[in-house]
């Protein structure tokens, strides 16, 4: 669990496969802090998950890579990664083909 500047805080909950140790999928959720301070509770709530929101069917090292090859060469699915990596705190309006490229690596 972790917090950085103008995010809110946020976990990662990542499924394997007890068989063979492969991700079945990762799941972000978050906290949101402003809502939680009005209403006196803090509920944690999922914010995406990489299998529906990236509509992988799965999470085998294929799909992943055919993820990281879409941020990679398609802008729109770069921009949505970079957003859902912020815990949609700013939308990127433009995305640079050296981010894409940085984003594909990691990804890899």
């Amino acid at each position: 669990m972790t917090t950085g500047t103008n995010e809110n805080p946020a976990y990662a909950l990542l499924t394997l496969d007890a068989a063979t140790m492969l991700p079945l999928n990762w799941e972000f959720y978050v906290l949101d802090i402003e809502r939680a301070n009005k209403k006196g509770e803090a509920v944690w709530e999922m914010m995406f998950d990489y299998v529906d929101n990236y509509k992988m069917g799965h999470m085998s090292p294929d799909t992943l890579f055919t993820l990281a090859t879409q941020v990679r060469d398609d802008k729109n699915v770069a921009k949505n990664f970079i957003w859902d990596e912020s815990r949609r705190v700013a939308k990127p309006s433009v995305v640079s083909t050296g981010t894409q490229h940085a984003e594909f690596c990691m990804l890899t």
